[in-house]
């Protein structure tokens, strides 16, 4: 095992360990002996739900780059990267590179299979980093505040609408970065460079992949969302539906680290700051992110076991 690696697994544990002992593991434990089964379940399912979407959106790219994978292909690759994200270190780097090998071993070439990767990963934090700014927005313009940033971020139609303009600049972001890309990017590249580049950007329909990519992230971070909502409410999270979804971006965004395995500890320790913003008690955040992480580990040994999963996605 490389050093890197080992470190990992040493970090890990240390820093979710850390996170428990700062939240009082005594509270942790009676607060996960206590959730709500009926939550659970329903947290679970939106979850799922959430990585069969995720799995569609990415072969949508698929496809768009050239790619021939079946829908069937694309989930078992998806579900396949789902568990290595969570027993192999490297957070969700680990899972990405085996999505990219499975896509290879098809025949597919590596360029546009690595790419493929690399565009869902990014399309699904930049959609949720949108989401999230644009409920903070709302929340703000609404009159409401986050009571451990008020003095920095205080609630009113002045502040909403500020970070609401941040929101819209996020969701422009990608269609600029393609313009610049094909028509000023391209011509200051060396001509291999040039080619690789152009087999990407020179394509039909990237304002139809555009909205697709857009409407299948929005799809699967209000799942996601919702999971982590779930999770909050089984172990008696007492916050508003917003709330979850303004903390996702934080809490999600550090668990794709690759600093461990699994987002753990990492996604622990956003949670707790996260959620204390808006007043939660640390060891209900730490728990819910307990509880989401949990999900992970049982769509895991889903795979694994080959459990059931939709047989068709898109085809």
């Amino acid at each position: 095992m490389a050093p890197r690696q080992l470190l990992k697994l040493i970090a890990a544990p240390l820093l979710l360990g850390g996170v428990l002992w700062l939240a009082r593991p005594e509270k942790v434990l009676l607060a996960l002996g206590n959730a709500h089964r009926g939550w659970l379940l329903a947290g679970f399912i939106a979850a799922l739900a959430a990585n069969v979407l995720s799995a569609c959106r990415w072969r949508r790219m698929c496809l768009w780059l050239g790619l021939q994978l079946s829908g069937r292909g694309a989930l078992s690759a998806y579900f396949q990267g789902v568990a290595a994200n969570v027993l192999l270190p490297g957070a969700t780097l680990g899972g990405d590179m085996l999505r990219v090998t499975q896509v290879v071993r098809l025949g597919n070439p590596a360029w546009e299979s690595g790419w493929s990767v690399l565009l869902d990963r990014l399309s699904g934090l930049w959609v949720l980093c949108v989401l999230s700014v644009a409920t903070l927005a709302t929340w703000l313009g609404a009159g409401r505040e986050v009571p451990g940033l008020a003095a920095w971020l205080p609630g009113g139609s002045g502040a909403g609408a500020w970070v609401g303009a941040a929101a819209l600049l996020g969701l422009l972001l990608p269609p600029l970065l393609y313009v610049w890309g094909r028509h000023g990017l391209l011509p200051l590249l060396t001509q291999r460079w040039r080619e690789l580049f152009t087999r990407l950007l020179v394509r039909a329909g990237p304002g139809r992949l555009y909205l697709q990519q857009l409407g299948l992230s929005c799809l699967v971070q209000l799942l996601s969302a919702g999971a982590l909502a779930c999770a909050g409410f089984a172990l008696g999270l007492d916050l508003a539906p917003a709330v979850f979804l303004i903390v996702a971006a934080p809490i999600f965004v550090m668990a794709a680290l690759p600093v461990s395995f699994g987002g753990w500890g990492t996604r622990e320790a956003a949670a707790a700051v996260s959620f204390g913003f808006f007043g939660a008690a640390a060891d209900l955040a730490v728990g819910t992110s307990l509880v989401y992480g949990f999900y992970a580990v049982g769509q895991a040994l889903l795979a694994i076991g080959g459990g059931v999963l939709p047989r068709r996605c898109g085809d």
